[in-house]
């Protein structure tokens, strides 16, 4: 029985379900292992360009990278390797059935590694005493089997059984030298201690990872935090909370326990900026506007000044750039889904003199370089006013309309920009080079920034460059970039806008944002994109390998694995030489990360958007060759949805899961699941360039033509 849900602050479900959806202010694998660029159940090689199977071009490879070896060496038989294949693409029903028949053969090993993968595929399915089951054969056969028994301690943990889950952990540990399991088995054995409320073992469990395991430093320290919350030790726990914080940035569970400790000490400061930044993913929650409303008025009525965002107070840019290339119209304060904010009011402040122009009928009145003029929505007109420095009507209309800079490559500066809604006083200043169009509906109106593709990607690459300061590094992620932009460009059916300024398309904070080294990294590749449609993105780091085959160390394969081997990756230390690997032994959470969540959020969630509750399973449906999960079966008891990771991401809340490549141990409380422990590899989509991985190579000497090769085999850079 898992204790610890009794006790609860008094918050409503449904803003612990707009925490989990929020973003804060912002055993290594056998050595041998294959390469190559096939995804399976993810990308086919068409939309790739990539050669055919039979002529698969290796990526580049890097310094230490290992010849691959045969599927026979790595599935251990043909049998086990057509099993796995069918796992990875999806074919549930021959995988289970093939690895029941290799179960019933004559040969040990494939009969312990058959008897292995069905474990994992039951414990996966929620059927936990099934799984067990399974182990126990399979130990039979094979007893010091590290990760059965180290698995054997987490399906304990699952149903509830505390005490069993702590000795089998234990066993786990003495059964052999695997540095992975080790470590896996100390955190196991902490938190069945800590829902077992065995506080003073499970926080000398704890603090012994927290001080050894540098993979897990951010979970164990939030664990920490909680295990002092449970104490009544609140400040201990603030402080292993920004602690947690500290070591990964995206420990969204962390912020929420802030956010609740600065709420009840009556921190209302810390609260706002807490709570807001993190409503900010999910603003439709119903939550939202009650409790920022709530607390805004704790602040007097202006709260929204101590909001963390940009504001500039004049034009920055006195560096007027304009480079002849595609057109790119980017819509501006885009959501998650690449909609774009309809506007009620803002200020605007030209670099240079400016006109306004009606679409059809050109200039219809001017303005002076360092103005300040407002554009305004009437809601009852549904038209926009332009007003200038004294409030004046310059222009109004309910038909699209253009501010041009009359110098060219000069920019706009977009100041106090508001939209509907809780956080709509709470957009970032922009300043932008080119012109904006201004588009009027019935909600208020869209701001289009018309600019080229050049002069837009300086700005576009800073939030994807994660560090990078090697000029090699920076013209990789240039041409990728370019490429991304060029390819949504060509392929968008938009008529007033075809790209967008967030996630969806890409982060783009304006002008402002651009650093030198980036516009001479853009200006070094001008015209260069790579010969591919795949997405050409960029992505903070693959943990090992990336979706389209290149290996970040010499000892990763990219061959589709089956359940087990599946969960080892992940289970798996980084290995030493790690391209992608961080400059600190703390800093190992984009690489490598765990996360607990709470499933009474899951489950408000699971109830507002597909009307049931609550989660009884999560099961893979499937994987990328990479291991990435291309589809969930999320159970409940009577319905049973299939999800695409993007929509599992959002159940579990938006942005919790840094990447597509993880496995998720359901802890049960009865029949019902109270937490969901997700554990994974890398951060971002795994498609593209890695920004650390690229940084490492080109701090090793690698030109940024050989980088690109390495991370996009079977393409080549064109102008």
């Amino acid at each position: 029985m898992v204790y610890f849900r009794g006790r609860r602050y008094a918050f409503d479900v449904g803003i612990l379900a707009v925490f989990f959806a929020a973003g804060f202010a912002l055993a290594q694998e056998p050595a041998t292992q294959p390469a190559g660029p096939e995804i399976i159940a993810a990308t086919s090689r068409s939309e790739l360009r990539l050669p055919p199977d039979d002529a698969a071009e290796e990526p580049v490879p890097l310094a230490g990278e290992q010849p691959p070896v045969s599927e026979t060496e790595y599935y251990g038989s043909d049998a086990l390797a057509a099993a796995a294949k069918a796992c990875a693409a999806g074919r549930g029903a021959e995988c289970m059935e093939r690895y029941q028949k290799i179960a019933a053969s004559s040969s040990t090993q494939e009969v312990f590694l058959a008897l292995k993968n069905l474990a994992f595929i039951h414990y996966f399915n929620g059927e936990v005493k099934t799984a067990l089951d399974y182990f126990d054969k399979a130990s039979g056969l094979k007893a010091n089997d590290p990760v059965i028994g180290l698995f054997r301690g987490w399906a304990y943990l699952s149903a509830g059984k505390n005490r069993q889950a702590v000795e089998a952990f234990q066993r786990a540990v003495s059964m052999a030298d695997a540095p992975a399991v080790t470590s896996d088995s100390r955190i196991g054995e902490a938190l069945a201690l800590f829902f077992d409320r065995k506080f003073k073992d499970a926080d000398k469990k704890l603090k012994a990872v927290y001080s050894t395991d540098p993979y897990t430093i951010s979970f164990s320290a939030y664990m920490l935090g909680l295990l002092n919350v449970e104490r009544g030790e609140e400040p201990s726990a603030e402080i292993y909370f920004e602690q947690a914080l500290k070591h990964d940035s995206m420990n969204y569970s962390a912020a929420f326990e802030l956010y609740k400790l600065y709420s009840k000490t009556g921190n209302y400061l810390r609260t706002w900026q807490t709570y807001s930044t993190l409503a900010s993913l999910e603003p439709d929650a119903p939550e939202v506007g009650p409790t920022l409303a709530r607390l805004n008025k704790k602040l007097d009525g202006n709260a929204a000044r101590y909001f963390p965002r940009t504001r500039a107070g004049s034009p920055l840019n006195g560096f007027f750039r304009n480079t002849p290339s595609a057109p790119l119209n980017a819509a501006l304060y885009a959501d998650s889904n690449g909609t774009p904010a309809r506007l009620l009011q803002l200020n605007f402040i030209a670099a240079s003199s400016f006109a306004v122009c009606d679409l059809a009928a050109g200039p219809i009145s001017r303005g002076k370089r360092g103005d300040n003029w407002t554009i305004h929505f009437n809601a009852k007109t549904r038209e926009v006013a332009v007003l200038n420095n004294w409030g004046n009507v310059e222009y109004l209309s309910s038909q699209p309309f253009r501010l041009e800079p009359e110098t060219r490559g000069a920019g706009i500066l977009v100041k106090d920009a508001e939209a509907p809604g809780p956080l709509g006083q709470m957009l970032d200043d922009k300043e932008l080079r080119g012109a904006l169009t201004v588009i009027p509906d019935s909600a208020g109106f869209i701001l289009v920034n018309n600019t080229t593709v050049e002069d837009f990607l300086p700005g576009a690459m800073m939030p994807l460059r994660f560090g990078m300061r090697e000029p090699e590094a920076l013209k990789a992620l240039a041409v990728a970039i370019r490429t991304q932009i060029t390819e949504a460009v060509r392929t968008s059916t938009g008529t007033l806008y075809n790209f967008c300024d967030s996630k969806a398309c890409l982060l783009y904070g304006g002008i402002n944002t651009e650093i030198q080294a980036a516009v001479q990294a853009v200006s070094a590749t001008a015209g260069e994109v790579l010969d591919t449609t795949a997405p050409a993105g960029a992505f903070e780091a693959c943990g090992g390998a990336t979706e389209y085959g290149a290996r970040d160390s010499g000892s990763t394969t990219v061959l589709p694995p089956g359940p087990a081997q599946l969960v080892q990756r992940i289970l798996a230390l980084p290995p030493a030489d790690l391209l992608c690997a961080p400059r600190w032994a703390t800093e190992w959470a984009a690489d490598k990360w765990t996360v607990l969540i709470d499933a009474d959020a899951v489950n408000a969630r699971f109830k507002r958007l597909y009307k049931t509750r609550p989660v009884t399973a999560v099961s893979p449906l499937g994987w990328t060759r990479r291991g990435s999960v291309t589809a969930v079966e999320v159970k409940s008891r009577d319905k049973s949805f299939t999800l695409t990771p993007q929509e599992f991401n959002r159940l579990l809340a938006a942005g919790t899961l840094r990447s597509d490549f993880y496995y998720v141990i359901p802890i049960y409380d009865g029949s019902s699941i109270a937490y969901f422990l997700v554990r994974g590899i890398g951060t971002g989509s795994g498609r593209g360039l890695c920004a650390k991985g690229a940084q490492k190579a080109a701090e090793s000497g690698y030109d940024y033509r050989t980088i690109l090769k390495h991370y996009f085999p079977g393409t080549e850079i064109k102008s």
